[in-house]
């Protein structure tokens, strides 16, 4: 565990520009945010051809497997001799995750479900926006937040819509308790480090 401030530079991770030697780094970027569309393009239809069986863990399961087979198709069409460069550079960023971790005072965690069946905290890939820079921790880990949950806001009769304009005011999300994680995820093989930063929140269940 490394106790970090968070990122803001917006930049790529630097083990990726080795992988597309004599490329510029808004180059990489180029290609990997035509990617990073296609794969949601390709969650989008596969989540419409299911919707109608209802969600569940195995269909969770084969939507990310249709989703993955898509995307290797797509990226082998598209870059061709440049495919395994794309697909190293993928695998970087999936092993990057920034999320909330909500704690109660009892300790108890807020968790989500995955298509892996797992749980885990709130958290999600960073992803690059349309100006060509990266999200921060805290841009991804927001998103990923009214993504990920179901909020619902009622005080009496008023009932606030939660967008990522209002929702750190709303749930009194701040960014001064950060923790940096590098999870060997392959025990003992050092082939799958994944790093993860979470955003450490303190709810009191009583008033929520």
């Amino acid at each position: 565990r490394v106790k970090d401030q968070p990122s803001e530079d917006g930049r790529l991770p630097e083990n990726i520009i080795p992988l597309f030697p004599g490329q510029s780094e808004q180059e990489i970027i180029t290609k990997l945010k035509k990617v990073q569309d296609a794969k949601d393009g390709f969650w989008n239809e596969e989540g419409k051809k299911y919707k109608k069986c209802g969600m569940s863990r195995e269909t969770s399961g084969q939507i990310y497997k249709d989703v993955a087979e898509k995307l290797h198709g797509y990226i082998r069409e598209e870059f061709g001799k440049q495919a395994n460069w794309v697909n190293q550079a993928q695998l970087i960023m999936d092993n990057i995750s920034y999320g909330f971790m909500f704690l109660n005072t009892k300790n108890e965690v807020l968790g989500v479900q995955n298509h892996h069946g797992t749980w885990s905290a709130i958290k999600g890939h960073p992803k690059i926006k349309e100006d060509g820079t990266l999200e921060t921790p805290w841009e991804a880990s927001v998103r990923e937040l009214l993504e990920e949950v179901s909020i619902k806001l009622k005080r009496g009769r008023i009932h606030k819509p939660i967008n990522n304009k209002n929702i750190c005011h709303l749930l009194h999300l701040k960014k001064d308790h950060f923790e940096h994680c590098r999870v060997d995820s392959k025990l003992g093989t050092g082939d799958k480090m994944r790093s993860i930063g979470l955003f450490i929140v303190r709810v009191n269940e009583n008033e929520v």
